[in-house]
């Protein structure tokens, strides 16, 4: 083998790259699996949310009807 040859290609350590690219699949996953969870609280908190606000609904027409019933007893009175 000449200098040139030997100059010209490239020097692998493999065992390091392939360490190398298991530990990055490794965090990618840890990655993603936090990333799922996180969506999976976001959508129990957007489920609250969503439970909090329809019952605040059903209590602004419940007071709705109360303050109706009032004002039409002060006007008959």
């Amino acid at each position: 083998m000449n200098s040139t040859s030997a100059a010209v290609r490239p020097r692998w350590n493999w065992p390091s790259n392939v360490q190398q690219a298991a530990e990055g699949s490794r965090e990618v996953s840890s990655n993603i699996g936090g990333v799922t969870q996180a969506a999976g609280e976001t959508g129990r908190m957007a489920k609250d949310v969503l439970e909090a606000s329809s019952d605040l609904s059903r209590q602004s027409e419940k007071l709705k009807l109360v303050i109706s019933s009032l004002i039409r007893d002060i006007k008959a009175a």
